[in-house]
């Protein structure tokens, strides 16, 4: 399991690890049927997310090729869509209180004391 630090550019701020969904059979399932103590996750590639099957409610971050927040969605609702073309991942977990990114913001991810972008994400694991 790989896991990504992510945190605000500008403040500073961490927004938490973030478990990195590589493969298309993780990215498909996501966080489907688990609880709202869910570890948050990043699914890459990924440019859209749809929350049918879901008890409980998730906050969604959109983010582009450069780590900028494209769309960003608080308490999203079980069964909606929602997407961003220009998207290349997207960073969900249960809804709940706590820092979570806006649009415009632009997010720092870390691994291994390594900074790196989200356009080469999904090379860089496998």
């Amino acid at each position: 399991m790989s896991l990504v630090r992510v945190r605000l550019k500008r403040s500073g701020r961490s927004l938490g690890s973030f478990k990195l969904l590589l493969g298309w059979t993780e990215r498909l399932r996501g966080l489907l049927g688990t609880t709202r103590d869910a570890r948050q996750v990043i699914l890459c590639p990924c440019s859209s997310i749809h929350s049918f099957g879901m008890r409980y409610p998730l906050d969604v971050a959109l983010v582009g090729k450069a780590g900028t927040v494209l769309r960003s969605e608080r308490r999203l609702a079980p069964g909606r869509v929602v997407g961003c073309r220009q998207a290349c991942l997207v960073m969900e977990r249960p809804a709940r209180g706590g820092p979570w990114p806006d649009v415009g913001e632009v997010l720092a991810f870390e691994d291994n004391g390594k900074t790196w972008a989200p356009a080469g994400a999904e090379r860089r694991v496998r």
